[in-house]
């Protein structure tokens, strides 16, 4: 279920104005509001603000893949995400009735991813708790709006450029990009079964300084191991990849950049 309230036009006073306020309520399995202000006059008619804030308990993401235009449709796995929340805005400098319009639009992202699945939505990662994460949006762009009505335009021209950075996320979790591009082209066995995708603390020890981050497999018997070699599997405490190699199992990001050694 969901509510919607909005307010066109909020007078000052006397003085109208060209602000408008919306909040949007969502309630039932996913529940969130999305709330903003748009329009807020820093310089009369010239330099404007808007302001949104969103905040939801959960959802989720495609994550393609390949971006190109012959990629394929179905190349991509899912990010279910929890406790999301984004807020930020956009600065407007308008010209010449708002025909011409340069603008900057920058969003602080907080979530947390609680699991992975592939595109059939078999579970191949799942966080407890789930693995928080920031990220900061900025997109630069201008504007030529030359219609007869820029909210419900019916003809002329509008025409929109835009660039976009958006820096790597701030995250202690394992390097999904890379991680799922192997996981594709099968460079590692990864079952579907995630009780058998898992690092038991109870089977391995921890080195005693930041820089001895592999885990080394107790009472090692190559025979009887339940780690496969060359698998990936994700520690319970710390909630990052590795990759068993012989007696180690040997942090994800320096087992593929073959980084460091196991003699």
């Amino acid at each position: 279920m969901a509510y919607w309230e909005g307010f066109n036009n909020i007078p000052f006073g006397s003085t109208e104005t060209t602000i408008d306020l919306f909040v949007v309520g969502i309630s039932g399995n996913v529940r969130g509001t999305i709330a903003g202000v748009t329009d807020l006059p820093l310089w009369p008619e010239t330099l404007l603000l808007d302001l949104t804030t969103v905040r939801f308990n959960k959802g989720s993401q495609k994550v393609y893949r390949d971006r190109k235009m012959d990629s394929d449709p179905e190349n991509f796995f899912i990010t279910e995400l929890a406790d999301t929340s984004l807020g930020g805005g956009r600065l407007i400098l308008t010209l010449f009735d708002r025909m011409f319009e340069l603008f900057t639009i920058q969003y602080d992202i907080n979530a947390s991813t609680s699991a992975i699945r592939d595109n059939e939505e078999n579970l191949l990662v799942e966080f407890d708790p789930p693995q928080k994460f920031k990220v900061k949006s900025r997109t630069d762009g201008a504007q030529i709006d030359w219609t007869d009505d820029r909210v419900d335009p019916r003809k002329g021209i509008r025409l929109v450029s835009t660039i976009s950075d958006r820096p790597p996320a701030d995250s202690d979790a394992v390097i999904l990009d890379q991680f799922f591009s192997d996981i594709e082209n099968k460079k590692f066995e990864v079952p579907h079964d995630p009780e058998q995708y898992f690092i038991d603390d109870g089977d391995v020890g921890r080195g005693t300084t930041d820089a001895e981050k592999r885990l080394v497999i107790r009472d090692y018997d190559p025979e009887q191991s339940e780690y496969k070699e060359g698998r990936v599997y994700i520690d319970f405490i710390t909630k990052k990849a590795f990759v068993k190699q012989g007696q180690y199992l040997i942090p994800y990001e320096d087992y593929i950049s073959a980084t460091i050694k196991t003699d």
